[in-house]
């Protein structure tokens, strides 16, 4: 089956993306594609044909990371629909920065056409989350969803059919949110799009549960001895995201892509 991891690594060095792209590399031999900015690092173009990473060069605000944050659905969009991709019936959409692998992203099985992973906190525990719903939908709409827990944005695991919906989704929700003088931001209106009842044959997956573990809000971790992030079945997971967050075991995670 072909598959295809794509992220966004406009602005980035080689160094910030490497932790990224070689770990994915041991575990991983399908596509991969960036979008990168106009005038890339040369390191970071270096890396990508070392690694066999298919890179698009995409025009937009690099120094706004608000507008390129969920900008990038736009982009993904004429990458999901290139024909050199037509074949993947699976796609991982990612952050890149803060992103390593223990194993290949497609390594669990998928039932479903859209995969969601939460933060380990409500949205109401989230003074950052919970205002972005408010700014965004009213305080009626936030408290709504208040009890739920955060989804977030940055890791979406589809088929090919699904990612095409959820970018569509996106872009739509972002046009009508700057038509009302509203500013796009993709993980509100991601949490509201699947709180609301947008999307269909989908699962939301907790830390320990599924292919990722976003570590933000962790407040327990668990270890094999040889240093390898576990889930619930103590097994490796498969996708670690804010890796970088982590405070006192940020070496412990430096260790994997050393």
């Amino acid at each position: 089956m072909t598959q295809l991891v794509l992220g966004a690594a406009y602005g980035y060095s080689a160094e910030q993306v490497k932790p990224f792209v070689t770990t994915l590399r041991r575990h991983y031999t399908g596509k991969i594609a960036f979008l990168v900015a106009v005038n890339p690092d040369p390191s970071l173009v270096d890396l990508c044909m070392e690694h066999g990473v298919d890179f698009f060069i995409v025009e937009g605000d690099q120094n706004n990371p608000i507008h390129m944050q969920w900008a990038r659905f736009f982009h993904y969009e004429n990458v999901l629909n290139h024909p050199f991709f037509t074949e993947c019936l699976q796609v991982f959409l990612t952050d890149v920065r803060d992103v390593i692998f223990q194993d290949s992203p497609f390594s669990l099985p998928m039932t479903t056409d859209f995969e969601f992973f939460t933060e380990p906190e409500k949205i109401k525990n989230s003074f950052v989350n919970r205002g972005w719903l408010q700014e965004r939908y009213g305080v009626a709409e936030a408290y709504a969803i208040e009890d739920k827990n955060i989804i977030c944005s940055g890791t979406i695991r589809t088929t090919m059919a699904g990612a095409k919906v959820v970018v569509r989704h996106m872009i739509m929700e972002s046009e009508k949110l700057k038509a009302t003088g509203r500013s796009p931001l993709d993980q509100p209106m991601l949490n509201y799009l699947v709180y609301s009842g947008a999307f269909f044959n989908y699962r939301i997956f907790n830390n320990g549960e599924g292919a990722v573990d976003t570590l933000h809000f962790a407040k327990e971790l668990k270890f094999s001895p040889l240093g390898a992030l576990l889930n619930k079945h103590n097994q490796p997971v498969p996708i670690i995201h804010q890796w970088d967050r982590t405070h006192a075991l940020v070496h412990v995670f430096e260790k994997i892509f050393s």
